[in-house]
């Protein structure tokens, strides 16, 4: 029973960082997670005030979005289950953040990133499907734009941000010379997965259930 304890407290150290003084504290990891997810995503501070926060420091030599494996970090995250998270080095720079139904994207990241030409299938919309869809999810979310003036571009690509990788989506960029341009993100079958404003990153990038 003592060495399993040992052996417990050992992988618990190991697991956890330890905060010494060049390191920034919780709360301000917490300011940090927030003005990155306000600046990346289509949200708003008030939207983070009431949800679940989990912020833990920690070393994880197994994680996939571009933390270091040999120093702490802080993982913050806020929601439950499906959440917003980001990763922030002990020195507050952020690494990489997540949407509900993302993976995590790298900062600095763009929407058309790691995106490569997909091929269609027989389970593809048609690209006019594709087009009356987007204008219509625009236009129902009530978004100030002005729908007849704007250009519309339809690509479909392959990138493992989206759906995971598995299939091809349709990214259809509206844009105009006198507004901000608009993003929506569909599925091959011509599904809204999501809407980003211009400059955003999709915090949805495949089917929630």
């Amino acid at each position: 029973m003592k060495r399993k304890t040992v052996v417990l407290l050992v992988f618990l150290i190991l697991a956890i960082g330890n905060v010494s003084y060049a390191d920034i504290g919780k709360d301000e990891a917490i300011d940090i997670a927030v003005d990155a997810l306000e600046m990346h995503f289509d949200v708003h501070r008030e939207d983070f005030i009431h949800n679940n926060l989990d912020a833990v420091f920690v070393i994880d030599t197994e994680n996939y979005y571009g933390a270091p494996t040999d120093q702490p970090y802080w993982k913050i995250r806020f929601g439950w289950g499906q959440a917003y998270g980001v990763a922030i080095s002990n020195e507050g720079d952020v690494i990489a953040l997540q949407g509900p139904g993302t993976p995590y994207y790298p900062i600095n990241s763009t929407i058309f990133d790691n995106c490569t030409p997909g091929t269609p299938n027989e389970k593809s919309a048609s690209r006019q499907m594709v087009k009356d869809t987007a204008l219509e999810a625009l236009q129902l979310q009530e978004y100030d734009v002005t729908i007849d003036t704007m250009e519309v571009d339809i690509q479909l690509v392959d990138n493992e941000w989206y759906m995971w990788g598995e299939e091809p989506v349709w990214i259809v960029t509206l844009s105009s010379a006198d507004e901000e341009n608009w993003y929506v993100l569909m599925s091959n079958e011509g599904l809204v997965l999501d809407i980003a404003s211009e400059g955003k990153l999709f915090d949805c990038s495949c089917f929630l259930h």
